[in-house]
């Protein structure tokens, strides 16, 4: 078994994961980002890419042209809409936000309406494979209790940050797979 060691391991390789990733390399940090699924999501997830995240996005030349015409237009993504079921009777709705153009004095990128299997792609493409690797999909790197900090090893070689089946190793590990719950979250 090879054991990877990398200065800070990101588990998660959704927006907050791939973004730490990136800001990471830019400041010359290696980071190993590992995910459990085998690819980045091929169904919608969240929806909303708030203000703060587009600006961003937008400091680490993030092509924002191509997040806009991946998002739903303001148009048809302005309301909040309370339904019985997808295709049932609408109950109420009420408008989402601000999305008009009084919010540009506020934020040069106003909200999104951008599904989460829109942002991944564009947010990879961003990613320096040289500084960082993101080949590890399909490694339930959060279950996995092989993986540790230097704390963790110091205090008990045996434990979390020990070799154990996948061997994974962080200085440092960031819990970005959007799961409270999750094993890395209570590590």
């Amino acid at each position: 078994m090879r054991r990877v060691e990398t200065p800070v391991l990101i588990v998660g390789a959704g927006p907050a994961g791939l973004t730490a990733a990136i800001l990471l390399a830019r400041q010359g940090i290696a980071s190993l980002v590992v995910d459990r699924r085998d690819g980045p999501h091929r169904a919608p997830q969240a929806h909303v890419v708030n203000p703060r995240s587009l600006e961003i996005f937008r400091s680490m030349d993030v092509d924002m042209a191509a997040l806009h015409a991946a998002a739903t237009p303001r148009a048809d993504g302005g309301q909040v809409v309370w339904a019985t079921a997808l295709a049932g009777a609408e109950l109420g709705r009420m408008p989402y936000e601000r999305q008009d153009d009084a919010v540009l004095a506020l934020t040069p990128e106003p909200l999104l309406n951008l599904p989460q299997h829109k942002l991944e792609p564009t947010l990879v493409e961003r990613f320096p494979k040289r500084r960082c690797l993101i080949a590890a999909y399909g490694m339930a790197g959060h279950r996995d209790p092989s993986i540790g900090t230097d704390d963790e090893r110091a205090s008990d070689p045996q434990a979390r940050g020990g070799i154990t089946e996948r061997g994974l190793h962080g200085r440092l590990v960031a819990a970005c797979h959007g799961r409270a719950k999750a094993e890395v979250a209570r590590q």
